[in-house]
């Protein structure tokens, strides 16, 4: 099963790093370029290259009206009959997509009821700020790729639609930038919106798009875990949050301190498996699955956040997934005292106490700290991916939004 995994991480604009690509001369411009072997010189943004190493990127239109008007008729037309033939294949698989879903799955079979009246017939092709553009390896001549940080900049000068970005140089784009009053490298461009319908790419990609919005607004089994032991999530009502994990986890910390120093290791097993099995019991296409693993001789703790989806075949595979790593030993004063005054927790502090394991009582405590700290982390990540992912049906391949 192909398996999209993906791990958020943005990284800062540093100024330092302008005199190695020769910024502040006017030839050098910010925008991403690539020349065509018919001669065109295009500047925008590169989106990603497909499976089949088509490249995608866009393009202002007032600019290409401007410098490449015969390019820009062309390409309209090109767009014209790309988003019919998106509207025919996303109104099919909207179908197929609802009539799959069960009773209890009403929110989610309203959202693609209203989806499917965007889809049915046909409408104008989009003539926004931006133009979709696909281009086949043998139309490249060369390209010129930007950094991360200089692809950000780009990002905020079309957000902002920054006058003639495609001529200025990096350091006039953040001049241009700060002089609207944002802070390259802190603030980051939200244009998702703006492109163009993109096509499906394949069907991994839909597969982790039907989980994604099902996550959403649909019927998903939310479950937690460490080694070999997978409960469902609680319940509205009782323990939540953070804190309802390490209700749960930190008494698994402790019985494997325990375990240690009394010679009984648990040997971990498999998981998927298990949470699969947990899923297909639930009667659930899609499973969100937090494990915490602490890895004591290392003095570390894990917690991985993965998101599973089950294809209309049957098969499950990993649509989105997370590891963070913590040191176990750091003193976390506030989430230490909110362990140690749980109910279900202080009696086997305890029973540890009674055998003389103050070193592992403490250790176990530092572990569920760090947990809770790591699944704070771990939270905001997933949910900055899901606002990105659930935005719209017709959006850029997932595994693309990583750039972005």
């Amino acid at each position: 099963m192909h398996s999209l995994k993906v791990i958020l991480a943005w990284s800062l604009f540093i100024p330092s790093f302008l005199p190695s690509f020769g910024w502040g001369q006017a030839v050098t411009p910010a925008a991403e370029v690539v020349r065509l072997t018919s001669g065109e010189e295009i500047r925008g943004l590169v989106l990603g290259q497909a499976a089949n190493r088509h490249l995608w990127l866009v393009v202002q239109r007032q600019w290409l009206k401007r410098t490449q008007p015969g390019l820009l008729e062309k390409w309209d037309k090109e767009t014209e009959e790309r988003e019919n033939q998106i509207r025919i294949d996303l109104n099919r698989r909207i179908r197929i997509w609802r009539a799959e879903l069960g009773a209890d799955q009403e929110g989610l079979r309203q959202f693609l009821g209203n989806e499917l009246k965007q889809w049915e017939g046909k409408a104008e092709p989009s003539k926004g700020q931006l133009v979709l553009i696909r281009l086949r390896p043998s139309q490249i001549k060369k390209m010129e790729p930007r950094t991360a940080q200089i692809r950000q900049l780009i990002m905020l000068a079309i957000q902002e639609r920054v006058q003639g970005l495609e001529e200025r140089s990096t350091l006039e784009l953040v001049n241009d930038l700060k002089g609207l009053g944002l802070e390259p490298g802190r603030d980051r461009a939200n244009i998702l919106d703006r492109i163009p319908p993109f096509p499906i790419e394949d069907e991994a990609d839909w597969l982790a798009r039907k989980a994604l919005f099902t996550f959403q607004m649909g019927r998903v089994l939310q479950i937690q875990g460490s080694g070999d032991l997978l409960v469902e999530q609680a319940k509205p009502g009782a323990a939540k949050g953070v804190e309802g994990l390490l209700v749960q986890m930190i008494p698994k910390l402790l019985n494997k301190a325990l375990g240690d120093i009394l010679g009984t290791p648990t040997p971990p097993k498999a998981w998927q498996p298990l949470a699969i099995q947990m899923g297909e019991e639930a009667k659930v296409d899609t499973l969100r699955v937090i494990r915490v693993e602490p890895e004591l001789a290392n003095r570390r703790i894990m917690v991985e956040d993965t998101i599973l989806g089950k294809s209309g075949s049957g098969r499950w595979g990993v649509i989105w997934q997370t590891q963070l790593i913590g040191d176990g030993t750091r003193a976390r004063p506030a989430a230490e005292a909110i362990i140690k005054s749980d109910p279900q927790i202080a009696p086997l502090l305890k029973t540890a106490a009674a055998l003389g394991a103050d070193t592992q009582i403490n250790e176990a405590i530092r572990f569920g700290a760090a947990t809770m700290e790591l699944q704070a982390e771990a939270n905001q990540k997933f949910g900055q991916f899901l606002k990105v992912s659930t935005k719209r049906l017709d959006g850029l391949p997932l595994k693309w939004l990583q750039g972005l």
